[in-house]
């Protein structure tokens, strides 16, 4: 008991324990996703964890936060599916009558199918639910439940390309709500009157407008948070922010790559965007098809003409 105790708070403090880094890293991402049935499945390997080899959990860790984000985020499958086999696991490895590779094995399986069955993961689930939040909701990927994650991660992807050691976004920080503060913000404005936004973006529609903004490619994750009124700067100002303000230049690793461009337009926003499900593509190991497949999962298939 007591030492399951322990393993329970180290499953959501990770960086208090003293377990391998890789460990660490995936631990730390499924508390980011809040574990799901996972977490009596993570408990019971951990209190066995002297019976496997790091690479044998970390392969299980990283197939739970896969299905976690490709089962419910993506495919918009219910909260439940799969819960009781995940806990009947949980009494297995507890039990030792069940290796990690198999657990590893089942996983992948309910996710992408095989043979004999299909998997849960579907993409044009997540079409059609982006879909009605254009059309119906109005805020398009920034009501999505997983954009934070998504964008959490891709910002951690360039700190890693930069090789820089430094994290400068903190994801309970990041996921605290307060009042006319934004952490995630539309780069080309909900507001857009300003003669600034009127020369790229003029000669669309409302609705393509709406969706402009309202795509992946248009939503930056912030380092620190940002008074909403700040959102309808100009991109140059953006960039540049004055009176002590965060601006790109010297923002999240996602603002800086962003600061990158000269400026910022429909061509540009279909590019980053691009980039994005490029990196959803790798990093959960997933084909989005060809350039006009993803310009329909952005809801930008009027730009497809410049693809």
């Amino acid at each position: 008991m007591q030492n399951s105790v322990k393993v329970w708070y180290y499953i959501h403090n990770a960086n208090d324990s003293s377990y391998d880094q890789d460990i660490i890293k995936w631990l730390i991402k499924l508390h980011n996703l809040n574990f799901g049935a996972f977490a009596p499945l993570t408990m019971a390997i951990l209190v066995n964890k002297e019976s496997y080899e790091t690479e044998e959990i970390t392969n299980v860790l990283k197939s739970m936060e896969s299905y976690i984000f490709l089962i419910f985020r993506i495919s918009r499958r219910s909260s439940n599916t799969g819960d009781s086999e995940f806990y009947r696991f949980a009494r297995d490895i507890y039990l030792k009558s069940l290796s990690l590779k198999e657990i590893t094995d089942v996983i992948e399986v309910w996710i992408f199918g095989d043979d004999e069955s299909e998997g849960y993961y579907d993409i044009k689930k997540f079409i059609d639910y982006i879909k009605d939040h254009f059309d119906i909701q109005q805020d398009g990927y920034y009501g999505w439940n997983g954009l934070k994650y998504l964008l959490y991660e891709y910002d951690y992807s360039l700190q890693e390309d930069s090789k820089e050691e430094h994290k400068k976004i903190d994801w309970v920080e990041f996921n605290k709500e307060k009042t006319n503060f934004i952490t995630i913000e539309h780069i080309y404005p909900q507001t857009s009157d300003n003669d600034c936004w009127n020369k790229s973006f003029g000669i669309f529609t409302d609705e393509q407008k709406l969706k402009l903004c309202n795509t992946l490619g248009n939503l930056v994750l912030l380092s620190q948070k940002k008074n909403s009124s700040l959102q309808n700067d100009c991109f140059a100002d953006k960039k540049h922010q004055q009176n002590g303000k965060v601006g790109y230049f010297n923002g999240s690793y996602s603002e800086n790559e962003v600061a990158q461009y000269s400026e910022w337009t429909p061509e540009t926003i279909k590019e980053r965007g691009l980039k994005i499900l490029s990196f959803i593509e790798e990093r959960w190991d997933i084909d989005l098809g060809t350039d006009e497949d993803k310009l329909k999962i952005l809801q930008t298939e009027f730009l497809m003409e410049d693809a």
